[in-house]
């Protein structure tokens, strides 16, 4: 019995000794490791997609981010898009958006290059639909449709950073969203119908007979959302 009691002791105290080594192992390697940083840990940066460049935006064709870090490896981030409507000369369908995100981000820098990121940003965005049809059915005036669509939700976020230069970077972020579409889609009817040689034709007097809501919830990927330029100061 008293060999088993001296035996049992043995090892419990090489455990301890043991597990004592590892942590001051840890220790000493945990303090000569330091936290890996970017060159410059800036307070802000603005950004731009560059993704409309190239026709494969999903955000509106203007946006701006502008975000400022609050804590190691921490930053509040609000985007502002937008896309201008253009002029119409033949029947088209053109569109205006406005586009607010605000949210949180996360950091960990990779090397002194190279970061990774993720974060979730509330969002709300606004696009106006509007079909022109110019002489449309023998008139001789133009006629809109207009339509409305707003979406709110969340977007969750994950990317990686590279500093080109010191305040220069390029970053790619791919997104998954969960949002809620509203769509307001207004119904026309033509009025004055003209019995001619070639059939019946309208006239430039439309009514509008009802306004339909849709009102869904979606969930979807975006591989590539944004590559952002972004100026750091």
């Amino acid at each position: 019995m008293l060999s088993y009691l001296r035996v049992a002791a043995s090892f419990v105290g090489f455990v301890f000794l043991l597990n004592s080594n590892v942590q001051g192992q840890e220790l000493t390697s945990s303090s000569r490791s330091p936290a890996l940083e970017p060159p410059i840990a800036y307070r802000w940066d603005v950004s731009t997609d560059l993704l409309p460049l190239i026709g494969k935006n999903t955000l509106p064709n203007y946006s701006v981010m502008v975000r400022r870090g609050i804590g190691h490896n921490q930053a509040l981030r609000f985007r502002l898009g937008t896309e201008l409507r253009r002029a119409v000369t033949t029947n088209d369908n053109f569109k205006s958006n406005v586009l607010l995100q605000l949210g949180y981000e996360f950091q960990r820098p990779v090397s002194n290059k190279v970061q990774v990121f993720g974060g979730l940003d509330l969002v709300y965005r606004k696009k106006d639909t509007e079909l022109i049809a110019l002489a449309f059915l023998g008139g001789t005036n133009s006629v809109s449709y207009p339509d409305t669509e707003r979406t709110t939700g969340f977007v969750g976020f994950a990317g990686v950073k590279v500093f080109v230069l010191p305040s220069l970077s390029l970053s790619i972020e791919n997104t998954l969203s969960l949002v809620n579409v509203r769509n307001y889609v207004n119904n026309y009817m033509p009025t004055k119908p003209v019995v001619t040689g070639g059939g019946i034709t309208f006239g430039d007097s439309f009514v509008l007979v009802s306004r339909t809501a849709e009102n869904t919830w979606e969930v979807f990927l975006t591989p590539i959302q944004v590559l952002n330029l972004s100026y750091h100061f």
